[in-house]
């Protein structure tokens, strides 16, 4: 009798399929790519005692990832029961294992158990197939080249979004929460900056306060006092001694929002506080040892600012040690349906959600204020339209009203000027990934090997290179992004050689990656200028 399976090759839904018994190799679909055959519980046991070509790799332990227990294996179809209680973990953990064997170079199928419920959830409205034929489910999506973590519930709902930017968010917030290096994280007014900065102080569960100072809206003769605190008698009206915000934050997150406004002043004074890891009191000279975690934000374009001198260079570097993107409505409609749905619900509740004309309208819109201006626009239809069912004539009215423009969404090619400043902005964050890029590769120039931290900088690099090269849309010549392009390969050849041999890695560097990054800069230097003249 058949056994019944859901099929798995990197695509958003599986495919129900019927293994033929008994079990042989030609039992399982032919697949170019990795895949996952899910089947239940109750039928793992036939391919648990049929041997080769089967590995039986018993009971998945919950500290373990897939990823772990089944890679590898000589080419054998590695056999688990996954005990997942809930089936999005389910998926989490699927899409991890493919990606981490796409990325390992494995092609084979891997056999996974689960309960009957969750194989009846995962199972859904899916279609039919033959199980000897191959299975094309459509490009794969891209791997991140990070080891994806298992995304918690409350992470997935409080920072919403599938593509693969909004992924790497939520990876970068999970290895954010296990180190200790300051948190950049860059975004235009309304992407969620405050969320990602929340979200990495929750999560990491031995800090204990969050203490928020907004660089932009405290007036720069107060914010020394307000940051470092000041002694009695510091200047006029200073009748008491006060402690100031990062001393009290303690061993918690102290969050500097809109740093790109400091003065050169405060710019200076916080770098030295970071390298020392020391403040002093106005009007003290005794120095007070901190330890708050530091994240710093902005929506300003601290790069350009470092270049034009204002901002110092190395308080940049310093802050950039893991950088945060947070990515605009605009860089994938699919993510603007998704947050309209979940806010609307807990708009509305119980009663009925948004439907598909008007999530289609609403992702026409370009939204500048992105998540924010998202909300705002939704809370005010709920507003004026508490008790009807949406429909798309309310949502032009209320476009009307703040006088947006009604014709909905104008596209790349309808407007070229709106491309060529997109065309801008993703050459010009590429450019500034490439030279971070260079800054954590001083120490190959020197002659010495990558450390650990640097190399796990380097990994991240790679993957924002990666998301900046699936927009092939955005770069400007077919010579500028194969540059890049090289440069990331170049990357993933890096990662392969001995860690702690200064040796192949100075002649990778001298004979080609230093050769690569400076061909990669100036080719997206040139582009960036003819861009320039054509505006």
């Amino acid at each position: 009798m058949p056994i019944q399976a859901l099929w798995f090759a990197q695509a958003a839904e599986p495919v129900r399929i019927s293994i033929a018994t008994p079990l042989t190799e030609e039992s399982i679909p032919a697949t170019q790519t990795p895949a996952v055959l899910v089947v239940p519980d109750s039928e793992l046991g036939v391919f648990q005692r049929c041997g080769t070509p089967f590995k039986d790799r018993r009971e998945k332990h919950e500290a373990k990832s897939l990823a772990d227990v089944l890679l590898g294996h000589d080419g054998l179809i590695p056999v688990i029961d996954g005990k997942y209680t809930t089936s999005g973990r389910l998926r989490q953990g699927i899409r991890s294992l493919l990606e981490n064997a796409a990325a390992a170079g494995e092609r084979k199928a891997y056999v996974i158990g689960v309960t009957e419920q969750i194989f009846q959830e995962m199972g859904g409205d899916t279609q039919s197939c033959e199980a000897q034929a191959p299975v094309d489910l459509g490009p794969a999506p891209l791997p991140l080249r990070l080891e994806e973590w298992p995304v918690p519930e409350e992470l997935a709902k409080r920072f919403l979004g599938e593509s693969l930017e909004y992924r790497f968010v939520r990876q970068m917030i999970l290895r954010a929460r296990t180190s200790e290096l300051p948190v950049l994280i860059l975004g235009e007014t309304g992407t969620g900056k405050n969320v990602i900065a929340r979200a990495i102080h929750e999560f990491e569960s031995k800090r204990e306060r969050f203490v928020e100072v907004n660089c932009g809206a405290i007036p720069s003769e107060l914010l020394e006092s307000e940051l470092f605190g000041h002694m009695s008698g510091a200047f006029t009206g200073a009748s008491t001694s006060k402690i100031g915000l990062w001393e009290f934050a303690g061993n918690g997150t102290l969050f500097l929002d809109e740093i790109g406004d400091l003065t050169p002043n405060h710019q200076a004074k916080i770098l030295r506080a970071l390298q020392e890891r020391k403040i002093r009191r106005l009007g003290s000279t005794d120095e007070i040892p901190v330890q708050a975690r530091i994240i710093a934000a902005t929506n300003r374009n601290l790069y350009a600012m470092m270049q034009t001198g204002q901002f110092r260079q190395d308080l940049y570097y310093r802050l950039r040690q893991l950088v945060i993107y947070a990515p605009p409505l605009r860089s994938d409609p699919s993510n603007i349906a998704l947050l309209a749905k979940a806010h609307w619900k807990k708009l509305r509740r119980d009663q009925a959600g948004l439907n598909a004309n008007v999530l289609k309208e609403l992702c026409a819109m370009r939204w500048p204020g992105n998540v924010r201006e998202l909300h705002s626009f939704l809370e005010a239809l709920n507003s004026f339209h508490r008790t009807e069912e949406l429909r798309v004539d309310h949502l032009r009215e209320l476009q009307r009203y703040y006088a947006l423009p009604v014709e909905g969404y104008v596209t790349d090619a309808e407007d070229p000027s709106y491309h060529r400043i997109e065309c801008l902005r993703r050459l010009r964050r590429t450019d500034e990934v490439l030279h971070a890029c260079e800054q954590h590769l001083k120490p190959l120039a020197d002659g010495q090997p990558l450390r650990e931290h640097e190399r796990s900088l380097l990994a991240q690099i790679s993957a924002e290179l990666q998301i900046l090269l699936s927009q092939r849309l955005y770069f400007h010549s077919q010579e500028t992004y194969d540059a890049v392009a090289r440069l990331d390969s170049d990357l993933d050849h890096l990662f392969l050689l001995p860690e702690h041999d200064a040796r192949p890695q100075t002649r990778f560097w001298n004979g080609t990656l230093a050769p690569h990054l400076h061909q990669a800069i100036g080719r997206l230097f040139g582009e960036v200028q003819q861009l320039m003249r054509e505006g």
